[in-house]
């Protein structure tokens, strides 16, 4: 892979944790994320790994725990 084309793989895969972070009060659609990455869903859920190490499904888990309050 080129570095221009991984370059635009992790523009992708950021605009994509972009979209999880401002929707952390609301509602998040997995195919929304998708949209904002310009991929199909399983092309994500596979990048995202490559490049975070972490199931996008993990980042969800804990972006809703993050906006539960804390006892």
């Amino acid at each position: 892979m080129n570095t221009i084309s991984s370059l635009n793989y992790y523009l992708r895969v950021q605009n994509s944790i972009n979209y999880i972070e401002s929707k952390l009060d609301g509602d998040i659609k997995i195919e929304h994320v998708a949209g904002k990455a310009y991929m199909s869903l399983p092309s994500l859920y596979r990048l995202f790994f490559a490049m975070t190490g972490r199931l996008l499904r993990h980042t969800f888990e804990n972006a809703g725990s993050a906006k539960q309050p804390m006892n």
